[in-house]
This record gives C-alpha cells, sequence and structure tokens, in this order.
C-alpha cells in the first residue's frame, strides 16, 4: 500500500470508528481533517452523517483521492473515541507517522468492548437499582432490581452478539423490564412496580443519541442533528410504546 493509500485508509479508520461508537458527527469531521493534514494531505474535506463519512483529500503532487464509509453499526464505546482523537494528536504532534498511525488505528477498530461483561453487567443493575431508589423504592425494591437490571443487561448483550434487530432489543428490553417487576408483585405481593420498572428503564434511555442530536444542531449540522434525533425518539418509543405499554396491556388482559 502506497504512502497516499495509507493516508486515506487511516482517515477512514478514524472517521468510521468514532463514528460507529457514539461521537459526534462534528467530532468526525474535525478528527478527519485534522489527521488528514497532520498525515501530509493539503486539503481534507470530510462530510459526515450519522449513517457514513466522505473524505476527500488533496495532496501536495496535485492528486485528489475520496474515500466513502457507510456505517453499519451505533455502539457506545466511547473510551475508542478518546483513543481515535489521541492517536490524532500523536500524529499532529510527529510523534508518529503514517503507517505507524494506521495500525494504531486498526488495533483500536479491532479490539473489543473497554470494559469486560461481569462490570458491564453490575453497572447497569447497580445503575437500575439506584434510579429504583431515588424514585422511592425500598432495599427490597432496589435488591430485586439489582438482579432483573443484571439480567436485562446479560439479554441485551446477546442480541448485540448475535446482531439483533434493534426494534426487537429495544421493544424487548421495555418489555422485561415491566414484566420482570409485575411478576415479582405477583408471586410475593411485595414491591413498588412504578419504582422498579422505572428504575429499570432508565438505563435503556437513549440519552447519547439525544446529547448528539442536540449537540449537531446546535452547530449548523441540521442533517445529523435530525438523524440522531429520530433515533433518539424511535428507541424512546419503542421502550415505551413497544415495550412498556403493550406488556402491561397484555398483563392487565391475562391478569
Amino acid at each position: 500500500m502506497d504512502e497516499r493509500a495509507c493516508v486515506m485508509e487511516a482517515l477512514r479508520l478514524a472517521g468510521s470508528i468514532i463514528l460507529e461508537n457514539g461521537g459526534e458527527t462534528y467530532r468526525v469531521e474535525d478528527t478527519v481533517e485534522r489527521l488528514g493534514r497532520a498525515l501530509g494531505a493539503e486539503d481534507v474535506q470530510p462530510f459526515a452523517v450519522p449513517s457514513g463519512v466522505f473524505i476527500t483529500a488533496n495532496f501536495p503532487d496535485g492528486s485528489m483521492s475520496t474515500k466513502v464509509y457507510r456505517a453499519r453499526s451505533s455502539g457506545k464505546h466511547l473510551k475508542k473515541v478518546d483513543e481515535v482523537n489521541r492517536i490524532s494528536r500523536l500524529a499532529a504532534e510527529g510523534r508518529i507517522g503514517t503507517r505507524e498511525t494506521l495500525e494504531a488505528l486498526r488495533a483500536i477498530k479491532n479490539e473489543g468492548p473497554a470494559y469486560r461483561l461481569p462490570l458491564r453487567v453490575f453497572a447497569n443493575a447497580a445503575s437500575a437499582g439506584g434510579f429504583t431508589a431515588m424514585f422511592g423504592g425500598g432495599w427490597i425494591d432496589a435488591l430485586i432490581v439489582f438482579l432483573s437490571g443484571a439480567l436485562i443487561q446479560l439479554a441485551l448483550e446477546w442480541c448485540e452478539k448475535h446482531n439483533v434487530s434493534r426494534v426487537f432489543e429495544s421493544a424487548g428490553g421495555g418489555a422485561l423490564c415491566t414484566l420482570l417487576p409485575l411478576v415479582f408483585n405477583r408471586l410475593t405481593g411485595m414491591g413498588m412496580i412504578d419504582a422498579m420498572t422505572g428504575g429499570l428503564l432508565m438505563p435503556l434511555v437513549p440519552g447519547l443519541p439525544m446529547t448528539n442530536a442536540v449537540q449537531d444542531a446546535m452547530r449548523g449540522d441540521v442533517l445529523s442533528g435530525v438523524g440522531h434525533g429520530m433515533q433518539a425518539v424511535l428507541t424512546a418509543v419503542l421502550v415505551a410504546g413497544g415495550g412498556v405499554a403493550a406488556t402491561r396491556a397484555l398483563w392487565m388482559l391475562l391478569a
């Protein structure tokens, strides 16, 4: 692979990693432009939307190259976004060359989640239990939600591993958040159903897409802002409508 091809591949990897791991579209464009100049391109024109990134670069010899990448997944691995920014800063300072940058970005692309499965399960369970207490639940409610939150996180991890549709994942997650407190209350007669359900639902709230939508819109990236906003709204509708409301209605019919 010649030097120009290495530069374009590095820019593609940098943009795709940020885009697919929860970074804002303006961050994609800013990082790709800075990295391209650091690696020897004279003019870099990136254009990012939530579903892809387009990169055109002009080089000192008068040649021009273009890369187009279609983003097909979306995660929340913000540590990878931070790692790409770190590599970009090292390249801008001249501490690593083009090929070292490319290899580092490939390593970031191929590495797994930043945190191990037990820690991710514990974090989801602990946050759900904490929200339950905040919503007025007692220690029994928080304990049951802690165990239920761990189970739900395991189910979501299974869905991600097997590339289950986000529609089913969101609706199914909302259904589990509603069903588990209802079953516990029916079997034991204990528990505040609303507090437990609310605590379990909080980790499913699409906070990152909402934040990205506001930031992109405020910076003038209306297309990206609308895209992230629709993603957040549709996720919330699936969780609340397809999961919570449908499960409660079915439970009332069968009760």
